[in-house]
């Protein structure tokens, strides 16, 4: 987990999401001979974003809609590595070959492999999948054209912009916090029970999933889905039906992170 991710409280951690959007430029050398390896280097800069999506409709001082707020924002960080090709022919002639290499180089390469770079988490395209069509599509043409249907060697420089926006709802965060609470008191979702917002007759199931398929009881025992009642608190920080505000219990998630601040600043210096 990326820093500041992996100083959070596993609450706030689980409630943030991390978007992607990247740009890349292609340098390739032909290989001469077939005894030069073919290599990759992927180098470039990494810019973090960390913003905080808030609740809205509080009944504390938080603002009545729920607003982006830039909080924090990391320093752009370099990496450079360099990998070398097992299999360049179909490297070079396949494009979901070329794709996946790609993004196995990005998820082995510091910095980048801190991050969930699966194709779903990308914005505006999938960069291992924009830069292998060009590559794959350059190569085809050269092949066809200039290399007698023999297969191009080449050397490859990747120079990439990565850009990250670490996202932390506030609405995901109250939802799971009202999910911690219950289990302290000893409650958990019954064997058959109704999703109070989409109906479902039978949410218990869903209850070993991820944080977004879970379920949540309420202190005040009414069930939801977790996904559902995160998009509820975006706009309103009370229950669905009953309208008891659970803002008490995100206020209390930063209650700790602030005592958990205090403990580590007034722990000193370590000693080795």
């Amino acid at each position: 987990m990326p820093p500041p991710l992996k100083d959070m409280l596993p609450l706030a951690a689980a409630a943030t999401e991390c978007r992607l959007t990247g740009l890349g430029t292609i340098k390739r050398r032909t290989n001469q001979s077939k005894r030069h390896p073919c290599t990759v280097r992927v180098h470039g800069h990494l810019t973090v974003v960390y913003e905080l999506l808030e609740l809205g409709g509080s009944r504390t001082s938080r603002p009545l809609h729920h607003l982006q707020v830039q909080y924090d924002e990391d320093a752009p960080r370099s990496f450079d590595r360099t990998f070398l090709l097992n299999d360049p022919r179909t490297f070079f002639r396949s494009r979901s070959a070329c794709r996946d290499g790609i993004n196995q180089m990005l998820t082995r390469t510091p910095a980048l492999r801190d991050f969930d770079l699966a194709a779903a988490n990308w914005d505006g395209g999938f960069l291992p999948d924009d830069l292998a069509g060009t590559i794959t599509g350059r190569a085809r043409l050269d092949e066809e054209g200039h290399h007698g249907g023999n297969a191009p060697r080449f050397s490859l420089d990747l120079s990439l912009t990565v850009f990250v926006r670490a996202v932390c709802s506030e609405a995901k965060l109250q939802a799971l916090a009202c999910r911690e609470a219950t289990a302290q008191c000893g409650l958990s979702v019954a064997d058959r029970c109704c999703c109070c917002i989409c109906q479902d007759q039978d949410i218990a199931a869903a209850e070993g999933g991820g944080d977004d398929e879970g379920t949540v009881r309420l202190p005040c025992s009414h069930t939801f889905h977790v996904r559902w009642l995160a998009r509820w608190f975006e706009a309103v920080t009370t229950c669905p039906l009953c309208r008891r505000d659970m803002v008490v219990h995100l206020e209390a998630v930063y209650t700790h992170d602030r005592e958990q601040g205090r403990n580590r600043e007034t722990k000193g210096p370590i000693q080795v």
